[in-house]
């Protein structure tokens, strides 16, 4: 895709190297996601401080997805910003030059 764009392969493959780590919206995604989803399957009844007894809902998959989809959103967000602004500096990335080291011919 690279090529046929003309632009440096870079340009694709760092973000998606990043974004590997964007995964927020599974339950078992992160460590501290598997802890709380396996830990709310244990539904019960609680006492509040003024002395009421309610019951505890157990938390569901699509409740996380709710909360994590914008969290992966802005992450991608994020991450579109970041290699506009500092990838090129950073990794010595020129968008619109395609790298000698890419061309088929390299080899």
């Amino acid at each position: 895709m690279a090529r046929g764009l003309n632009i440096n392969p870079l340009f694709f493959m760092i973000p998606c190297t990043v974004s590997c780590s964007f995964a927020f919206c599974l339950p078992v995604a992160t460590p501290p996601n598997a802890l709380v989803f396996g830990a709310s399957k244990f539904v019960g009844s609680e006492v509040s401080e003024d002395g009421t007894r309610r019951n505890t809902e157990a938390l569901r998959i699509q409740d996380m997805v709710k909360s994590g989809l914008w969290m992966n959103m802005f992450g991608c967000l994020i991450n579109f910003v970041w290699m506009l602004v500092f990838a090129g500096p950073i990794f010595d990335i020129v968008l619109n030059e395609f790298p000698d080291w890419a061309s088929p011919q390299a080899s």
